[in-house]
């Protein structure tokens, strides 16, 4: 899924049920905040967790305001369609850099203590 974020300019949020869109918490804790709070323009951050450099944060995009669900992933139909956020294009990272520990799909890093990058 990381290969294909790259190649389509987006990132997955990895899910997709109408159970899943009213029930679970990463719809209601982590999507939803995002798509009434993220702005066009704000910087995005793609992470991987099979890079040389652990868990590594290795590209930032611009986020285009879009959010919308896909019906391909990798080449694949998926049953129900899932979320993903757009950036306009993703720009390597000079040196990839560990996130900021936590274990979520999407969150907020702005004013974080520990993070510095």
């Amino acid at each position: 899924m990381y290969e294909d974020s790259l190649e389509h300019n987006y990132c997955i949020v990895g899910f997709s049920s109408q159970r899943d869109f009213q029930e679970q918490s990463r719809w209601k804790h982590q999507l939803k905040p995002f798509i009434c709070n993220a702005q066009e323009g704000d910087n995005i951050f793609l992470h991987c967790s099979h890079l040389e450099t652990s868990r590594s944060v290795s590209h930032y995009g611009i986020y285009t305001g879009e959010c919308r669900r896909a019906e391909f992933i990798c080449g694949l139909e998926v049953e129900e369609p899932i979320w993903v956020i757009c950036v306009d294009r993703w720009i390597p990272l000079n040196t990839p850099f560990q996130g900021a520990g936590i274990q979520k799909t999407l969150y907020e890093v702005t004013g974080r203590e520990n993070y510095t990058h």
